[in-house]
């Protein structure tokens, strides 16, 4: 706190300064976005290694052309 405090970190809320609502919503929100993308990332993966995105990949679609 009394590094914080030397350095001018805010350690205090102070509704009129939006800054110090930054720090506190993305240490809550990170643990979040982690599973999010952990889950996006494993639905991706098994949907391009299913059987209709080999037959697409057989017909000469590119990956890029079938995510999108």
């Amino acid at each position: 706190m009394f590094i914080g405090r030397a350095m001018g970190i805010p350690y205090v809320y102070d509704q009129a300064n939006f800054v110090t609502y930054i720090l506190p919503g993305l240490a809550l929100s990170l643990g979040s976005i982690i599973v999010y993308i952990k889950y996006i990332r494993t639905e991706l993966n098994r949907e391009l290694n299913s059987v209709h995105a080999k037959f697409a990949y057989l017909k000469g679609v590119s990956k890029d052309r079938f995510v999108w």
